[in-house]
């Protein structure tokens, strides 16, 4: 009995608000109410004390909860203090603890479903910017760390910028130059996220991209640009559309900060059972305002053009090579009947304007829209590919900056399925035009 007043008495220190967030605090932010409910477990172990010391008669029902609640309290700071301090205890577990401890400190923040993407306060948002070891740090980018930025000598460097669209092509990209042209090194760096629309890229160019010396930089920006099309009050930097990005905590917050132990058991339950408990949100409600119409007013695009131009500009003084890409899209997929009579008709304005830019300016231009708007086994929706497209964006990507650096190609294996669609898709559209001149002639 008296070792259970001492346990007790330990755990009134340990579980006092200061002492506990100073040697226990994994959460990295303050919490009102999770701060108040263990204010509230102080004051009931406290309570414990009290009536144990107390000749007070009451139910055995009551020592029951007071164990469950001991031990439940107990383990919860036991485990705390394996997380906080277990990478110094055990060093050659060191990056394995580090990590768990990052994962349940980042679960406190949102809950145990961490979002995607995190606030950025110049680009808006980006993928989370972690702390990797030896001082680098993801750049919030697929697989892009501060120390990329020195470009390895002998390698032809790629910057694909735009949205989600981009994400998937440049490993294909990559692969398909160091394949068809061997004799040269290439990397493709993908500057691609989610949402993004080319304000995003624009300001990503000129603050992180410049920065890894890209030979060439491929823009492929189009259907996002719609998302600040509709609004009132037209302003160059789109807040009348856009406002910073807000995610909302899943319904399990509370009990998230509130114990650690949660937190593991909540991660174990979505490993082993995914669908059981999801984050709900809407990313369109979390960074655009309310108020939108789909009637949408030209003028808007001289955001896009300006972006454009502005790309223009500093690769030409910085001597990088420009690719624009049109945008292929479905012509049976839809996102809604509201959203499609002004998405495709923006799409198709978007893709003239592209056009219209790499002609004036000679820059290299992939008109990815004509061979593959309506090549409906291609899309998963109305705007993103398959593998199969992605590939074949790769392919006149790739296609294009070597016939640019004047080097020859040997395309081999899935490469030369690829080569022989694209060369069929040409020459049908050929076809069609020749057809279509003589029937004008007519």
């Amino acid at each position: 009995m008296n070792i259970l007043f001492v346990l007790n008495g330990i755990l009134i220190i340990l579980l006092f608000p200061p002492v506990f967030k100073l040697l226990f605090g994994l959460e990295g932010i303050h919490d009102y109410l999770a701060g108040f409910s263990r204010c509230l477990l102080w004051v009931l172990i406290i309570a414990m004390f009290v009536l144990r010391l107390s000749k007070i008669q009451y139910s055995p029902i009551v020592d029951y909860v007071f164990a469950a609640v001991f031990s439940l309290l107990s383990f919860e700071i036991l485990t705390r203090a394996f997380i906080k301090y277990g990478a110094a205890i055990l060093p050659t577990k060191r990056h394995l603890l580090t990590d768990i401890k990052r994962k349940i400190t980042e679960a406190a923040m949102y809950g145990v479903f961490v979002p995607r993407f995190e606030p950025h306060p110049f680009l808006h948002f980006t993928l989370h910017r972690k702390d990797l070891e030896n001082g680098n740090v993801a750049m919030g980018f697929m697989n892009i760390t501060l120390k990329d930025i020195p470009k390895p000598s002998d390698t032809i460097r790629v910057a694909c910028m735009g949205n989600s669209t981009t994400i998937p092509y440049p490993l294909f990209l990559e692969q398909f130059l160091n394949k068809a042209c061997p004799q040269a090194r290439f990397q493709a760096l993908n500057f691609g996220l989610g949402w993004w629309s080319s304000l995003h890229s624009t300001v990503n160019f000129i603050l992180n991209v410049i920065d890894f010396n890209p030979d060439y930089v491929v823009l492929h920006e189009n259907c996002n640009d719609h998302n600040y099309r509709g609004y009132p009050g037209l302003r160059g930097d789109a807040v009348h559309a856009y406002r910073s990005l807000t995610i909302p905590g899943t319904q399990d917050i509370y009990w998230s900060r509130l114990f650690v132990l949660y937190r593991i058991l909540a991660a174990l339950v979505q490993r082993r059972f995914p669908t059981i408990i999801r984050r709900h949100y809407s990313m369109e409600k979390s960074i655009l305002k309310p108020g939108k119409k789909y009637v949408y007013d030209p003028r808007e695009l001289y955001i896009l053009e300006r972006n454009l131009e502005t790309i223009y500009a500093v690769s030409k003084h910085r001597n990088i090579g420009l690719c624009l890409m049109t945008h292929p899209f479905s012509n049976v997929l839809k996102y809604g009947e509201e959203h499609d009579k002004v998405y495709r008709p923006h799409m198709i304005k978007v893709n003239e304007i592209l056009r219209e830019k790499g002609a004036r300016y000679g820059l290299l231009l992939i008109d990815a829209d004509q061979l593959m708007t309506g090549e409906e086994d291609l899309f998963l929706d109305p705007v993103h590919v398959s593998d199969k497209g992605n590939m074949i964006k790769s392919y006149l990507i790739g296609c294009k900056i070597l016939e640019d650096l004047n080097l020859p190609m040997h395309i081999e294996g899935e490469w030369k399925e690829i080569e022989n669609w694209v060369k069929r898709k040409a020459a049908t559209l050929e076809a069609d035009g020749d057809r279509e001149s003589n029937r004008k002639a007519s």
